[in-house]
């Protein structure tokens, strides 16, 4: 396998765009991390698992019908293979009002895409300031995307990838003044159903 940056973004058809609101993560943060850097450490050591040993009872779930119903539209105008599951974490995160695991994936005649995320939210941070954005990169040993900013900041950690398809792994951390401060931990994997079908 070798290793690179290419991943399948984005959202190419409205029904698409419904599944990827998996992953959205509450006043200006200040004074000492909401977060433990060796708990969010061991959280990524975890994602080529699937984060399998640390999910916990399942919470929720929707399949590509409800999708389809809520949504108002036929289940034909949704992708197959269409599911999502909220599931609680095993390792609560000090800081964390609440922890879960959220597994979304869907299908389509060329690939099917799983994206997996250990979300911890925390209350009291509305925006990123740079401190919080440069001791979140010195915890995770990685500098963060170039479109950083206020409200969101993006690690990427690693990529594996074969003519098989890919698994990425990010750490995505976002600030909104009403919902807080979330923190995802995100294993997105892409398999190969049609030659190029993981491409983007």
């Amino acid at each position: 396998m070798s290793r690179h940056s290419t991943a399948r973004s984005g959202c190419s058809t409205i029904r698409r765009c419904a599944w990827l609101t998996l992953l959205m993560v509450t006043p200006a943060f200040a004074g000492t991390l909401p977060f433990d850097c060796a708990s969010l450490e061991a959280v990524v050591a975890e994602a080529p698992t699937r984060f399998n040993r640390i999910t916990g009872v399942t919470i929720s779930q929707e399949s590509e019908v409800e999708l389809a119903a809520s949504l108002g539209v036929p289940v034909a105008e949704v992708d197959r293979d269409y599911a999502r599951r909220v599931s609680s974490s095993d390792t609560p995160m000090p800081g964390a009002k609440r922890c879960e695991v959220l597994d979304a994936w869907h299908g389509d005649a060329d690939a099917r895409i799983s994206e997996i995320a250990h979300v911890c939210h925390y209350p009291g941070v509305s925006r990123l300031s740079a401190d919080f954005t440069a001791r979140l990169a010195e915890c995770l040993a990685r500098q963060p995307d170039p479109d950083a900013d206020g409200n969101s900041v993006t690690f990427d950690i690693d990529t594996v990838a074969s003519g098989e398809g890919y698994g990425h792994t990010q750490v995505i951390a976002e600030a909104q003044p009403v919902d807080g401060l979330r923190i995802a931990v995100v294993q997105t994997i892409c398999e190969v159903r049609r030659l190029g079908g993981c491409d983007e």
